[in-house]
């Protein structure tokens, strides 16, 4: 099926063993996107006896159906796991590279179960996947673990995501980095490092079959330039995510407080995008 790689990764971090499934069409269709289809798996696969931070629990990535592609706003990945914060379905997506990488090493989801015996990192390098040592990074932080994998694989480009000491020591709400995007919600940080997974990295350069090539980067241009000539572009270019804040919280749906309250952020005019920006705007990367 066009723009899926069609593949799912499963890695028992208790045996060893790596094996590779076919992504079935009735995923795709009826679970649009990764998310969609890391909730069927979880939901097949988990029960309400599953503690999250038990081997039993599953630990899903996923690259999105237009990640890799040139559509916008499209390079995301999504961790799925049940969460040591509420014990249902948990989500944490994070941007950057890596959700590309994978899609473009074949794969759409990997499926982690077990337990390693000892602090392990995953290599995928174009669809070739290896269980490796991981225990002079255990202890590191994220860009400490990224420097040593990225030198250890002699590549720069490789793109890693990793768990810090908070995921190690199981703090429920640990997240999951690739360089400075984070996969921050629902603990599944320290679902990785319940575990003993330390890190993934990948290698990808494959390239990402679409059923009209030109029509599609066609239609991507064409949406950039209008993103681009939008009024709300430069606000949010300047300001990011946190311009949407303030009018968050005044429509009653900001989250505080673990969503014990929706809005009623005490103080919330010290994170106004334009308070911030006068403080500590540089510029843009």
């Amino acid at each position: 099926m066009d723009g899926w790689a069609g593949t799912i990764l499963r890695v028992d971090l208790s045996s060893g063993l790596i094996e590779r499934q076919p992504l079935e069409d009735y995923l795709c269709l009826d679970y649009v996107g990764g998310r969609g289809i890391n909730s069927r798996i979880l939901f097949e696969e988990t029960g309400p006896e599953t503690e999250p931070l038990s081997p039993e629990n599953r630990l899903i990535f996923a690259s999105g159906l237009l990640s890799g592609t040139s559509a916008p706003c499209a390079a995301r990945f999504t961790v799925t796991a049940k969460s040591p914060l509420t014990g249902i379905l948990g989500d944490g997506n994070g941007g950057g590279y890596f959700g590309p990488a994978l899609k473009r090493a074949g794969i759409d989801h990997i499926v982690f179960t077990g337990k390693a015996d000892k602090p392990v990192y995953l290599w995928i390098d174009n669809g070739k996947a290896e269980i490796r040592l991981a225990g002079h990074l255990w202890g590191k932080n994220t860009r400490q673990t990224e420097t040593i994998i990225k030198d250890e694989l002699g590549d720069r480009r490789v793109r890693v995501v990793s768990i810090g000491q908070a995921g190690e020591n199981l703090v429920r709400i640990a997240s999951i980095i690739q360089q400075e995007r984070s996969a921050s919600r629902t603990g599944v940080g320290a679902v990785m490092g319940s575990k003993n997974l330390k890190a993934v990295a990948v290698r990808g350069s494959q390239e990402i079959k679409l059923f009209n090539p030109d029509g599609f980067n066609r239609l991507a241009r064409d949406l950039h330039k209008k993103i681009a000539s939008s009024p709300a572009f430069d606000s949010f270019r300047k300001y990011s995510g946190i311009a949407g804040v303030v009018p968050t919280n005044r429509a009653g749906f900001l989250a505080v407080k673990n969503f014990k309250k929706a809005g009623e952020f005490e103080g919330i005019g010290n994170f106004d995008a334009r308070t911030v920006a006068d403080q500590f705007y540089q510029g843009n990367k």
